[in-house]
Formats: C-alpha cells, structure tokens, sequence
C-alpha cells in the first residue's frame, strides 16, 4: 500500500515561536496544510491500498490549538 504523510511544521520553537530563515521553506500555515492534505486525499482517491494520514513536526514545531486542529483533517 501507499501512506501520504504530509508534515506540518509552523513554527521554530516552544511557545509559536516564528520560524528562522532555513526553515521557512517547511513552513504550513492552517489553510495551506488543508489544501495540501486535501490534495493528497485527491491523489490517493482512485487508488487501491492508499491512505491519507497526518505528521505533525514535534510539540516545538506545532502548537496544542493547532495539533487539535490538524487532527481532524487525516
């Protein structure tokens, strides 16, 4: 089978913090890793033995609001 996991990552450290210049090009925000999940539900539609799932970063990179948020979108 096929596992998409696709990653988000917010912020660089504890507390939201904002991300530093190597790491923006890894950088999601809400809206983007939704449409970015929703794409991948789109590619895997037609497909046997393929699933969507989700793969937050760490607990520094995601915050608690946004690890509830993301949870519902695998």
């Amino acid at each position: 089978g096929l596992t998409l996991l696709p990653v988000f990552y917010a912020h660089s450290s504890f507390g939201g913090a904002a991300p530093n210049e190597g790491q923006r090009r890894f950088i999601n925000d809400m809206n983007r890793f939704s449409r970015l999940v929703e794409k991948c539900h789109e590619t895997v539609r037609t497909l046997n033995h393929a699933v969507v799932g989700i793969a937050p970063h760490s607990l520094r990179a995601v915050t608690p609001e946004q690890l509830e948020n993301i949870a519902t979108m695998a």
